[in-house]
Parts: C-alpha cells; structure tokens; sequence
C-alpha cells in the first residue's frame, strides 16, 4: 500500500504550550528539562530566567530538574500540557531539615491561568523554612506564611520595594499590566532573605499553593 509522503499536519489541539521561569537561588547551576526541550540549550538557567513560550505535543510529558545543592539532586515529574493552551511553570527551591541541617529541595509549581490584566497586580510568596516571616511591602508590614501567596494592589510606573529587617531586598518596577510575583527565600549566610522576581500577563500564583 502506498504511503503519503507528506506527514499530517496536527490540529491546534494536538499540541500545547509552556513557559517555564526558574525561581531557584542558589549558588549552585540549575538546569531545566521540559518534554525534549532543555532550556538554554542545557546551561544554567539563572534566578528569574524564563524559557519563553514552547511548543510541545498535548498531554503528559517530563520536567526534569537538577541542582547538585539540592537533596535529592534531581526533581523527575509528569507534568501535563493542555492542547490548544499554555501552561506556566515556575521552579523553585526550599528548605527541609535532615539530620538537624537544613538543605535545598527543589519544587515546581503550575500556575492558575487567569484573564490578562491591564493593571499590575502584585504576589509575594516565601519559601523560607520559616514558618513565618515579617516583610514590608510598599508600606504594608505583613506577616507571610510558609508557601503561602499574598496579595498586594500596585500601579502603572510605580516601583515597590519588599523589606526584610531594615534591608530591601527587591525592588520591583510596575513597567506594564499583568501579574508580578516575587519569591523570598532563605539566605543561610547571614538569617537574611533574599528575592527573585518574574512577571506574568495572563498567570498568577493560587493562594492555596
């Protein structure tokens, strides 16, 4: 029988997308595999670095994780990828305590998909191994839970600076609409905190993560 020669083309809903955005801090080389596609071509993605948008078949595929820091050194998980939409993800890392230390884990979250916003909106997530952490935020003192997202308001051009103990540690510039998220997370150097920010249009961070 004979065959085409000429393979089909898919329709929209036989593939998917994703952007993936590295919230990992530490010193030691992240690096990030979705389905067959490694990000940076397989160097170190950096604090804040973002795949951009990629293509992929719909339906299950793998991230993969690595950072030699981290215990265990690789994350290995199914993650799916809806046909026809695009899927965020954002890698990150937190503590857990083993043999009274504590050391690096690393995690990866999927974002709730929600309507593009034409004014910013603000989350602050800590993943400190603190359960809580106080952190001023423009010129709101708040007290953050571990894992947990909060909301603040913001506005076009205005720029928000996040405080831990007297020091700013992030200052984030309202440059366009959409969802800016800003990740805290330990700095074992010095009990300090230290932040990594990254800005979605149509995602946001669920409170429930």
């Amino acid at each position: 029988m004979a065959t085409s020669s000429l393979a089909e083309k898919p329709t929209p809903d036989q593939y998917g997308f994703a952007r993936v955005v590295s919230a990992v801090g530490l010193e030691s080389p992240t690096r990030i595999t979705i389905g067959p596609v490694k990000l940076l071509k397989g160097n170190p993605v950096p604090p804040g670095g973002s795949s951009g948008v990629i293509t992929l078949w719909a339906g299950d595929t793998t991230i993969e994780v690595t950072n030699e820091a981290c215990d265990p050194p690789v994350l290995k998980e199914k993650i799916t990828i809806p046909g026809a939409a695009t899927v965020g993800v954002v890698v990150y890392h937190q503590f857990k305590e083993v043999d009274g230390m504590l050391v690096p884990e690393l995690k990866f979250s999927k974002l709730s998909e929600s309507e593009a916003r034409q004014e910013p909106q603000l989350s602050v997530v800590s993943l400190s191994a603190k359960p809580e952490v106080p952190v001023t935020v423009g010129r709101e003192t708040v007290m953050l839970n571990r894992q947990r997202a909060k909301k603040f308001d913001a506005k076009l051009k205005q720029t928000v600076t996040i405080t831990y103990k007297g020091e700013a540690i992030e200052n984030v510039e309202m440059r366009q609409g959409g969802h800016y998220v800003v990740f805290l997370y330990d700095d074992l150097s010095n009990d300090g905190l230290r932040a990594v920010a990254v800005h979605f249009m149509k995602y946001e961070i669920d409170p429930s993560e």
